[in-house]
């Protein structure tokens, strides 16, 4: 149960890309009529400043009356103040920690720490922390906090932030109440099955994608579809990796040949999708990343388990062939964890050694090619190159889960 929701200030309660002038580290310290005069007159000189409006606030209040209320920002305590004054001048908040209170602003989580040790909430468990930037979700993860991307202020994607894969997603501000209630509900489609197990919570399916750009290839980009997380094995993630559910599922089978079947129910869940999209006259061809030459066949198997399962229950809308054997790597590739490859070495290493064994699979049709831990995109981005080249129609990237790093 979330206790304590922390909002991000600027640009996910209130509009404020205009005043980071005031905010920066040069007025850490300032709390001068002077300085705060001008703030008041550049925060009134403009129209619609608010993303989450007071009354949209007291209603949270009214539906939660447990949860307590925080902010977490980088600014400077004297701008925080002067704008939540000006922004909601009769809410009362029960925290706000901003750069002069920690030792570490974002993304380090120093300032969650701080608003539980305030607020008397115990757990970082109960803790979500609303923003709209990078920082804000590696805050809430290195402390082991809830995530929750707002981006209803975004003009654009922002990649770096939906890179991380955080918790929820709002599209709009009124739709935190009810992400507070459950948030396992509104998890990425592999870790809501894992965490819940409602028959009415199956409905609702997550499917993040998230875009891999190619060093030396003039900026090419990969969209990979990802149906969970994998928290890297950094000390800094280790409050939300040692109990997160998937990450442990996946390092449990790391060499495993059988996996479990709700893994199976996600993939054709999001092949559901692909009909829902692309229409069900589609004649798909499903593959994988196969094993390195020294490796164990995992996704080759977990391909035979998918072959198995639309066999026994099959769907009748999805018209696919599964084929395992589409790729192959030649001898000499190097195993990129077990060598520590940079983002570069990954790409030249897939590139040099991964061969497409079978391109009459492929020809003229749409291709769904399937990886298990996706980092960099090298291995998935390489084998999309080749499909396409091949003459397949179109090709989806699908990880179970995307390696989250503390960076």
């Amino acid at each position: 149960m979330i206790r304590l929701c922390l909002f991000d200030l600027d640009d996910t309660l209130v509009r404020t890309s205009d005043l980071e002038g005031f905010r920066g580290a040069a007025n850490v310290g300032n709390d001068s009529p002077e300085f705060r005069g001008r703030l008041a007159r550049a925060f009134d000189g403009a129209s619609s400043r608010h993303l989450y409006t007071p009354d949209l606030l007291d209603r949270f209040k009214l539906e939660l009356p447990e949860m307590k209320w925080g902010v977490f920002t980088r600014a400077p305590r004297a701008y925080a103040a002067s704008v939540l004054q000006r922004a909601y001048p009769n809410w009362r908040w029960d925290v706000v920690v901003a750069r002069e209170d920690v030792h570490q602003t974002k993304p380090h989580p120093d300032g969650v720490l701080s608003a539980m040790l305030s607020t008397g909430v115990e757990t970082a468990a109960e803790v979500a922390l609303v923003g709209d930037e990078k920082s804000d979700v590696l805050s809430a993860y290195r402390s082991g906090a809830w995530s929750i991307v707002d981006h209803s202020v975004w003009t654009k994607p922002r990649m770096w932030a939906m890179e991380r894969v955080p918790d929820a997603v709002l599209h709009k501000p009124s739709d935190l109440a009810s992400v507070l209630r459950d948030i396992r509900v509104h998890l990425p489609d592999l870790e809501r099955r894992i965490a819940t197990d409602s028959p009415v919570r199956a409905a609702r399916h997550r499917f993040d994608s998230v875009s891999h750009i190619a060093p030396g290839l003039n900026g090419a980009e990969q969209a990979v579809t990802v149906l969970g997380r994998m928290f890297s094995n950094y000390a800094s993630l280790r409050p939300r990796s040692r109990s997160h559910l998937l990450t442990q599922q996946i390092i449990r089978h790391k060499s495993s040949v059988r996996f479990p079947e709700i893994w199976i129910q996600s993939i054709r869940a999001y092949m559901s999708r692909l009909v829902s999209t692309f229409g069900p006259r589609q004649d798909w061809v499903v593959t994988a990343i196969p094993k390195k030459p020294d490796g164990v066949p995992r996704m080759e198997s977990l391909l035979v388990q998918l072959a198995l399962s639309m066999r026994d229950n099959p769907n009748e809308n999805f018209k696919c062939r599964i084929h395992p054997q589409v790729f192959d790597f030649a001898p000499g590739v190097v195993p990129a964890h077990r060598e520590h490859l940079t983002a570069a070495q990954r790409f030249q290493n897939i590139e040099k050694h991964l061969r497409l064994v079978d391109a009459n699979a492929v020809r003229g049709r749409p291709v769904l090619i399937i990886d298990d831990v996706v980092t960099s995109g090298a291995s998935l981005m390489c084998a999309s190159r080749a499909l396409t080249a091949a003459g397949a129609t179109q090709v989806k990237c699908l990880a179970l889960a995307k390696a989250v790093s503390d960076k």
